[in-house]
Parts: structure tokens; C-alpha cells; sequence
């Protein structure tokens, strides 16, 4: 891999900074996404930023954005052609959406070329009208699903028309990123019983505080009930309690203000 592919550890550092300062914003869902695009753009070298919470998409279907950010634009004439595009819905013109669907409900974070080769890129009306319109091109696109809210967290991050691409080392450091934010969402901060918990652990929990039954959760993550059910056991055993009714009441007073509201109609 070459050095320029490499994940700095300053820029790591960087990025536990500045989410450790998205925390703090939590309470405001605006604020602390246009705080964490400054950021990300500053770390990878981009200049527009993107995020918004998003409903399940449906190709074909308008899409809504709920509490958009976006920054960064050139000037005034930029940012109307996409605010444009965003305000109709109209994702079937983005020619990487396809990429993107397929990857629904699973965190990941892609730099254009890995979902839409040059050739195909470059020859597409979206590409030529508005993107080239609104002065951005090389880009990447990073979603974590939170299934506490059914909804993906999603951002965009874009260089100039005309300047450099997007490389791995800004792809992984992304990731990196949405990666630990999501995991705010998953698991109440503050509580050191709940710090160590399996991934399966934390789906279940998950499971359990949308108020689905063992026999729901079972169906959902693929495993036997009975496996469900140990899964279960065992966090009753950490949080020191003995029915669903006890543990969804602990983890839910566990949750803070240090848990980015994804909407203004979050919690």
C-alpha cells in the first residue's frame, strides 16, 4: 500500500477530537452535523460537505432528507443547483445510487470510483448538468443504519470540479469515523457495564428497546431463539435485573445528552 494510502495517526487523533466534540453538540441535530462536516472536510481536504438523516429509499420514490446540512460551496449559484436536486427528490439521477442501495441497512464508506467506473461517470447527463454545475466532483458517501430509529445517518463529502481524487487514507478515516459515531447510537454512553458488550450483544439490546420479542429479534439477526435467549440472559446478568420491563427502563436512563438527535423529532 503507499504512504500517501496510510491512515496518519494524528489524523485519527484528529477525528476522536472532533467527535468527542460532536458529543457535546449532541442535543442540536444541525449543529453538530455542520460541526462534523467543517471537520471531516478539514481532515480529508474537501471542501463541501453533505449529511443529512434518511427514511428508508425507494427508487423511483422522492426522497426526503430530515435535518439537511450542507456547506462549503463555491458561492450562491453552486449550492442552488444542488439545493435544487435535493429539494426534488430526484436520487434516480445520481447514477451511484444503485451502488448505494445495495449496501442499504450496512455501515459503509465509498469513494466514488468504487461505485461508478470513470467511463460511465463521466458520459452521465447528473454528472455533466449538476454536478459539473454545482462545481463538485470527486467525492465519497459514508451511512451507518441505526435501527433504534430505522433511518441512515448519511454524509457526502466533495472536492472541486477539476481537482484531485479521493484516495483510501480519506476513505478509511471516514469510516473510522462513522463507524464510532454510530456506535453512540447504539450503545447509552457513560455506563461501563454495557462498554464490553458483543456485537451481538448490542443487536439485541437493540432489539429488545424497539419492543421486539426474543422470538423477533431471532428472525431478524438469523439465530435460534434459544441462542436469542442467552443473549438476553446475559444482559440481564450485567445491568442487574430480571425481565425486559427492568432492562429497557436502566438502558433507557442510561441515555444522555452526549447521544446526537438525528432529527429534531429524535427522543
Amino acid at each position: 500500500m503507499g504512504r500517501s494510502q496510510r491512515l496518519k495517526l494524528s489524523a485519527v487523533r484528529e477525528s476522536f477530537r472532533l467527535l468527542g466534540e460532536v458529543r457535546e453538540l449532541a442535543p442540536d441535530p444541525l449543529g453538530w452535523r455542520r460541526h462534523m462536516l467543517q471537520g471531516l472536510c478539514r481532515l480529508t481536504g474537501t471542501q463541501v460537505g453533505i449529511s443529512s438523516a434518511l427514511p428508508r429509499i425507494a427508487p423511483g420514490e422522492p426522497a426526503e432528507f430530515p435535518a439537511l446540512v450542507t456547506l462549503g460551496w463555491a458561492g450562491d449559484k453552486e449550492q442552488a443547483v444542488w439545493d435544487d436536486f435535493a429539494a426534488r427528490g430526484a436520487i434516480d439521477e445520481d447514477p451511484t445510487v444503485p451502488a448505494l442501495l445495495k449496501r442499504w441497512g450496512t455501515p459503509f464508506t465509498l469513494i466514488r470510483e468504487q461505485m461508478l467506473p470513470d467511463e460511465q461517470w463521466y458520459r452521465h447527463e447528473h454528472v455533466n448538468v449538476t454536478r459539473r454545475s454545482a462545481g463538485v466532483d470527486a467525492y465519497l458517501n459514508s451511512q451507518y443504519f441505526v435501527s433504534r430509529t430505522g433511518m441512515v445517518n448519511g454524509l457526502a463529502l466533495f472536492r472541486p470540479w477539476g481537482q484531485k481524487r479521493l484516495g483510501e487514507a480519506e476513505r478509511k478515516l471516514v469510516h473510522l469515523f462513522h463507524l464510532e459515531l454510530g456506535r453512540l447510537w447504539e450503545l447509552p454512553p457513560g455506563d461501563e457495564s454495557l462498554a464490553r458488550l458483543s456485537r451481538r450483544q448490542r443487536q439485541t439490546l437493540s432489539g429488545l428497546m424497539r419492543g421486539r420479542s426474543e422470538k423477533e429479534i431471532a428472525a431478524e439477526l438469523h439465530l435460534s431463539q434459544h441462542t436469542v435467549h442467552e443473549y438476553v440472559q446475559a444482559l440481564y446478568r450485567r445491568m442487574g435485573v430480571s425481565s425486559n420491563v427492568e432492562l429497557v427502563a436502566r438502558v433507557g436512563g442510561l441515555r444522555s445528552r452526549f447521544v446526537p438527535r438525528m432529527t429534531e423529532m429524535d427522543w
